[in-house]
């Protein structure tokens, strides 16, 4: 049964807290400042009152769950802001709730309050421009004079958590564990106590651990994309009502953006919530598909290679090869009876894994999308969302500035070399071994000469590290160097 007020009740409880005229004077007589004088230097003396006239004095560990719900209506309904005594369940800053008109005021303070903490802990840290983002425990009085406790989130708060969820489940398939909270006495003399997490995962804690840092990182990454892309959206708030395990009431309210937290009015907060309401239930964003983008980043983080099985591997070469295919849908490899340029990044793969037994994903993945920012439409903003900055790093890398004329571009390419990592080198053997393996009768003569004498002095740099793409390539470069001569 879920408690409503009494308002009998609530007159003797007002008449004890210094209101002659019962809770119509109270009501009357009370500001804000007193209202939350109760939940600060007078909440002993409120709460004391509260047992004394509902339950007859009992403490409140004697009560039970219907009990403490009840407890929680009437302490709300003497300390609550507005209309419907809306309370922030874990706000301790009296100013930052009294001085709020808006859930994006309380946020905004809340959030300056925090960074400023950031900086006193680090004085080398700058503080951050506002983002609107909440994830706050709130309660209320509806209109049913019923209490509800609630979660009040922001749109990328919420996937947060549910992309929180999902990489834990992903993780443990790969790395079981046990967590467990360790309590200690802080010294064999005192009653003070300390806590502990302890991680056992079976030998695989640093893995674990640098996993973890990963998931983190990127699930950060994902939810501030997921935030800029809403900003511009109509304001909404998805609502979902329910009950807790205790049977009491228990809602979630998720704010889309900025715009929508101006609009919900703390001291009239079910009406102005109400206005921004949507019927549809909030579901984790399948455009982009951040779950799966998740799991794909997490398969390509360096640390963990050795972790996920071929299976998993293939999966994401899979979709890396469709990536691309889609991504250069329509282009066609030079020449005679040019065929579609994805042969082109199957035959890259092909020679790094059949000749050179690269196994390494973010080596392969990379090869697929070499190329992608001199041919296509796509961003590098996309690349690093579903790829991460690793792979992004090594396909920039990979990228040549097309601007100048092919004789003019001869030395360029051979520089960045000189810094490049042995990855970079190999993707790009393998890359010049296609391209001169394809080199057709109907090339311009005096281009494919240009062409061959850039190919080698950027090959060449390369030859060390493979002996295997060597042989083809110089095979390759011997066979076209026959079709210049010929003519």
């Amino acid at each position: 049964m879920i408690a409503k007020l009494n308002k009998e009740k609530l007159n003797v409880i007002a008449h004890k807290l210094g209101a002659p005229e019962g809770i119509d004077g109270y009501l009357n007589m009370t500001t804000e400042d007193v209202r939350l004088s109760f939940c600060f230097e007078k909440a002993d003396k409120l709460e004391c009152i509260l047992t004394q006239v509902l339950f007859d004095s009992l403490v409140y560990d004697e009560l039970n769950d219907k009990q403490i719900d009840e407890l929680n209506l009437y302490k709300l309904f003497f300390t609550g802001l507005g209309n419907d005594h809306f309370y922030f369940n874990e706000s301790f800053l009296r100013n930052d709730i009294k001085e709020s008109i808006t859930l994006n005021d309380y946020c905004k303070r809340d959030y300056f309050y925090q960074q400023l903490a950031l900086i006193e802990q680090s004085s080398s840290l700058d503080i951050q421009d506002y983002q609107f983002t909440c994830d706050y425990w709130i309660r209320f009085i509806n209109d049913k004079q019923e209490l509800v406790y609630a979660t009040l989130r922001s749109a990328d708060s919420e996937l947060y958590w549910a992309l929180e969820e999902e990489a834990n489940t992903f993780i443990e398939q790969y790395i079981p564990h046990n967590v467990s909270l360790v309590e200690r006495s802080i010294t064999p003399e005192s009653d003070l106590i300390e806590c502990e997490i302890l991680t056992e995962a079976y030998g695989n804690e640093i893995a674990l651990n640098q996993l973890n840092l990963n998931s983190r990182s990127i699930i950060n990454e994902l939810t501030s994309h997921y935030q800029k892309s809403l900003i511009h959206d109509a304001p909404c708030v998805w609502s979902s009502d329910g009950f807790d395990d205790r049977g009491s009431r228990y809602n979630t309210y998720i704010a889309n953006n900025r715009s929508a937290a101006e609009r919900i009015v703390l001291r009239d907060f079910e009406t102005s919530l109400n206005q921004l309401m949507t019927q549809a239930p909030w579901n984790v964003p399948e455009n982009p598909d951040y779950s799966n983008i998740l799991k794909r980043r997490l398969m390509l983080s360096s640390e963990a290679e050795w972790l996920f099985g071929d299976e998993n591997k293939r999966n994401l070469l899979d979709f890396t090869y469709k990536f691309a295919e889609k991504a250069h849908q329509g282009q066609l490899i030079e020449g005679r009876g040019g065929k579609p340029y994805i042969n082109h990044l199957i035959d890259v793969v092909h020679l790094l894994t059949h000749e050179v037994n690269v196994t390494n994903v973010q080596v392969l993945v990379s090869a697929y999308l070499q190329g992608i920012f001199e041919n296509t439409q796509v961003k590098p903003a996309d690349i690093q969302l579903h790829f991460g900055q690793n792979v992004y790093k090594m396909v920039r890398a990979l990228s040549d500035d097309n601007t100048p004329a092919l004789k003019h571009r001869k030395d360029e390419p051979i520089d960045c070399l000189a810094e490049a990592s042995d990855s970079i080198k190999l993707i790009k053997l393998a890359v010049h071994c296609s391209n001169i393996k394809r080199i057709s009768d109907d090339w311009d003569q005096e281009l494919l000469s240009q062409y061959l004498k850039l190919s080698y002095a950027v090959a060449s740099q390369c030859f060390h590290l493979s002996p295997a793409l060597t042989r083809i390539y110089e095979n390759s470069f011997s066979i076209a160097l026959k079709k210049i001569n010929a003519h």
